[in-house]
């Protein structure tokens, strides 16, 4: 985000509006992105999504280390699994974790679908989560 206020505005309705959508909703408009694959290949049994910010966030950090996308989103998925490989989320929650390099703390919402499913979605620690 910016300093400019018609951009801090242009994002605050952004948000409000995106508030009231599922996560299906989320994902199909680009608010949360799947990293279910990459997460799997470590051993999360959940669904996971990266917010806008973070997925911006990663990218830019894989820059300035010099290595791919993947390889930094992988170490933020690393922190995360060490976060939640030993919970058992028993209703909606929400856990903040570091990961190496990154700017800000995240924090991870963990939440059942209608279906009684789980899926994780990881957010900045400043941004207004839309689904929590």
């Amino acid at each position: 985000m910016t300093d400019h206020p018609i951009a801090a505005v242009d994002e605050q309705m952004r948000r409000a509006i995106v508030r009231g959508f599922t996560r299906s909703d989320l994902l199909f408009i680009g608010e949360l992105c799947d990293v279910t694959p990459a997460a799997t290949q470590l051993g999360f049994i959940a669904p996971v999504a990266i917010s806008r910010s973070v997925q911006d966030a990663t990218t830019v950090l894989a820059g300035v280390l010099g290595v791919t996308t993947a390889q930094a989103l992988r170490k933020l998925l690393l922190s995360l699994f060490n976060l939640v490989r030993d919970r058992e989320f028993d209703r909606d929650e929400k856990a903040a974790f570091t990961s190496p390099g990154y700017p800000y703390d995240l924090f991870v919402h963990a939440a059942p679908t209608d279906a009684g499913a789980w899926f994780l979605s990881v957010y900045a620690s400043g941004e207004t989560a839309a689904l929590v």
